[in-house]
């Protein structure tokens, strides 16, 4: 191969992966966000290394009546006496171990990614909702929780892993 033709070939290589970057770095944003959601709906989120726990602070159940689910919820809320928000989740069926942020499922059911922005080779992009109250539910769990979407550090090098060999597929196509 002649030196010019190998300089073709670098900057059609170039000229790709510029084209593709956007493309790999909403990619990765796309998988982090859904593992993400299934790891706090499965597990639960967790606050400064611990999962967080639903209050024990006792509530008149009556104060869940128009929360209810089901009627397994009703009932509860209409058992009278007081109890937690736990026990009612737990009543209703859902998960009541740790907090994860999913009962009705609008609030993580509407994240999403909604821009995506380029400053030089760096990619970021914004996440959030278009649903109002999605949007009220995810502010206040943040003030709540802090930063529930926080993406851990192994799952960020599993990602850099995963980019990094789809720019090795790229490259290799040209060298």
């Amino acid at each position: 191969m002649s030196t010019s033709e190998y300089q073709q070939r670098i900057a059609a290589m170039r000229q790709e992966l510029e084209a593709q970057a956007p493309n790999i770095a909403l990619r990765m944003a796309q998988t982090a966000l859904t593992l993400q959601k299934r790891d706090i709906i499965q597990d639960g989120i967790s606050v400064d290394g611990s999962f967080a726990e639903y209050s024990d602070k006792p509530v008149y159940k009556s104060s869940f009546k128009k929360k209810a689910l089901n009627s397994a919820g009703s009932a509860y809320a209409s058992s009278g006496g007081k109890g937690t928000w736990g026990e009612f989740r737990a009543a209703q069926g859902r998960k009541s171990d740790h907090v994860n942020l999913f009962y009705t499922g609008e609030m993580l059911g509407s994240l999403r990614i909604i821009s995506q922005t380029q400053n030089g080779y760096r990619y970021s992009v914004l996440t959030g909702s278009d649903n109002a109250d999605a949007i009220a539910k995810i502010l206040a769990n943040l003030s709540r929780y802090g930063n529930f979407l926080l993406i851990p550090a192994d799952r960020q090098k599993v990602l850099a892993s995963d980019a990094e060999i789809e720019v090795r597929t790229i490259i290799r196509k040209y060298l």
